[in-house]
């Protein structure tokens, strides 16, 4: 194939591409590139295809309004406390051990800024808990508990009542949300 051969235009191959027989254009037997052009187009089969429709414009209203909007994530700072204090991490001394010990738990939790002061008691046929959080904080405060939510009553307190042991707390404190880390409730076993 010499510089002068012609080469079949764009839009013959693009109707080249929906024909069954390559032997309907002649060049093509003679000119390796258009045929290659046109095998290639036939298995990356875009041109001339219907191109895809668009979405409703209220949806696309609505994606850009979404997009748009600051998101809940970006105004809610979250924060994971750590345990600093278990009553039942160790098993108390011989001595002082007896039910009270290990139907009662006290917890604390803290943040940089905060802590969360937690008490169990088991009871027959409930859990009571109260929990304080320090220091006194002023605003919206809230606590969930196992997807409840608690208001802290005219003290400062955080009281309820479960039939089981609460397992996943958070408080959420204005714009920040603290979240505890799961509780579990494995009495420590006395040796």
């Amino acid at each position: 194939m010499t510089k002068e051969t012609k080469h079949i235009d764009r839009n013959r191959l693009i109707e080249l591409i929906s024909e069954d027989a390559i032997e309907s254009e002649p060049h093509l037997t003679e000119c390796e590139e258009c045929r290659l052009a046109v095998e290639l187009l036939r298995q990356f089969c875009v041109a001339g295809a219907v191109p895809l429709p668009d979405a409703p414009g209220g949806w696309v209203a609505k994606a850009q309004a979404i997009a748009a909007s600051e998101p809940l994530s970006a105004k809610i700072s979250r924060l994971v406390a750590r345990i600093v204090f278990d009553s039942w991490a160790s098993a108390s001394p011989v001595g002082v051990r007896g039910m009270e010990t290990t139907s009662d738990r006290r917890i604390r939790f803290e943040t940089e800024e905060l802590s969360l002061d937690l008490r169990a008691e088991q009871g027959t046929d409930e859990w009571s808990f109260i929990a304080q959080l320090r220091p006194a904080t002023v605003g919206s405060t809230t606590l969930t508990a196992d997807g409840t939510e608690i208001k802290p009553n005219e003290y400062g307190l955080f009281e309820w009542t479960t039939r089981k042991p609460t397992r996943h707390i958070t408080v959420l404190l204005d714009d920040e949300e603290i979240k505890i880390p799961e509780l579990t409730w494995k009495r420590p076993t006395s040796t």
